[in-house]
C-alpha cells in the first residue's frame, strides 16, 4: 500500500519567502563593495575573444534555406529493450 503525501501550498510558499529573505539578507551584507576583475582579464588571449560577435546570416543562405527533412520526423522510437529488466 503506498501513501501519497502532498506538500502545502502554504509550506511552498513559506519555503520561497524564507528563501528570498535569507537571498536579500546576503546580498545586503555585500555593501559597498566592488568585484575586481582578475588580473588575467588584460591578458592578450582574452582580449581578442572580448568583441567576438556570431554572423547568423549563413542560416539566410539559399544552401540553407534548401536543405529538406526525409524520412519520418520526429522519430518514433517505438518498442526496444525487454519489459523486465530482471528477468532472465
Amino acid at each position: 500500500m503506498t501513501t501519497h503525501h502532498a506538500t502545502s501550498p502554504f509550506i511552498l510558499a513559506l519555503i520561497v519567502l524564507l528563501g528570498g529573505m535569507v537571498g536579500y539578507f546576503l546580498y545586503a551584507q555585500q555593501g559597498d563593495k566592488a568585484l575586481v576583475a582578475p588580473a588575467a582579464i588584460s591578458d592578450a588571449s582574452y582580449l581578442k575573444f572580448k568583441d567576438l560577435k556570431f554572423d547568423f546570416s549563413v542560416f539566410q543562405q539559399p544552401q540553407f534555406q534548401g536543405l529538406k527533412t526525409f524520412g519520418e520526423y520526429p522519430l518514433q522510437s517505438g518498442v526496444t529493450g525487454k519489459q523486465d529488466l530482471f528477468a532472465p
